[in-house]
């Protein structure tokens, strides 16, 4: 049998050292990118949830607004209609004036609330 010469191991083991180290510090570089992406990943499923909501937000305001224009325009054919039948039941003059009345009381109660306009009332009479 042949001895090896305990500098030769020596050497080995070294190389075996530097090897180990080597391949412990790709390990951490690949566990800190593997981190980093799935962190990315999680953060580009939030916002993209986020974003979600903020478009049903969107849409249900504009959904809203146009509910609100459609009442809107709405009111003012009522209006039209009740003025048309006033006038041909009472005349111009006397139509113009309860019409006038009425769009009065409309705004008071949309000021004041339906109990706001009806305690006025009161005091107004």
């Amino acid at each position: 049998m042949s001895c090896q010469d305990p500098y030769d191991t020596m050497e080995d083991v070294g190389k075996w050292a530097r090897y180990q180290n080597t391949h412990e510090r790709n390990f951490e570089r690949a566990l800190n990118q593997l981190l980093k992406l799935r962190e990315h990943k999680t953060k580009q499923q939030i916002g993209f949830e986020s974003l979600k909501q903020a478009e049903a937000k969107t849409e249900a305001a504009a959904e809203a607004a146009k509910d609100r224009q459609t009442n809107q325009q709405t009111r003012v054919e009522h209006d039209k209609l009740k003025t048309e039948i006033l006038t041909q039941k009472l005349g111009t003059a006397k139509s113009q004036k309860i019409v006038a009345e009425i769009k009065g009381a409309q705004a008071i109660q949309r000021h004041l609330g339906p109990e706001g306009a009806a305690a006025w009332a009161q005091t107004a009479a």
